[in-house]
């Protein structure tokens, strides 16, 4: 089970690296992307039904990474919106096509559902 879970997340990358070109929220290019560049909408360690779901990423500089991770996981959604106006609509997007997807019942997944339901 642990080699499956590996060999699909060495995957999910591997295809993400080679689609990721820019940024989606600057437009930045991104000459070389790393694993860093691939933001998960639904973290993997807490969402592991959507850590493979090649739907589940949005393309970003390192430094947008880290804020647009620190405001998703502490359900900063209207600061996502303000401050990620480009790429907080493509992940909310993308997060609407996979959301029924997921199996764990996280606290993230009760806000997100919440604020993904009143911006419809």
């Amino acid at each position: 089970m642990q080699k499956e879970k590996s060999s699909c997340i060495k995957h999910y990358f591997v295809f993400h690296l080679i689609k990721c070109e820019k940024s989606e929220e600057s437009g930045i290019k991104i000459s070389d992307p790393t694993k860093a560049n691939i933001c998960h909408i639904f973290d993997k360690a807490r969402h592991p039904s959507l850590a493979c779901d090649l739907r589940n990423h949005i393309y970003l500089t390192l430094d947008e990474h880290q804020q647009f991770d620190n405001l998703l996981y502490t359900h900063q959604f209207e600061k996502l919106e303000k401050q990620f106006q480009k790429s907080w609509q493509i992940a909310c997007t993308r997060a609407r096509k996979i959301i029924h997807l997921c199996e764990e019942n996280t606290n993230f997944l009760i806000k997100f559902k919440e604020y993904l339901n009143k911006n419809e």
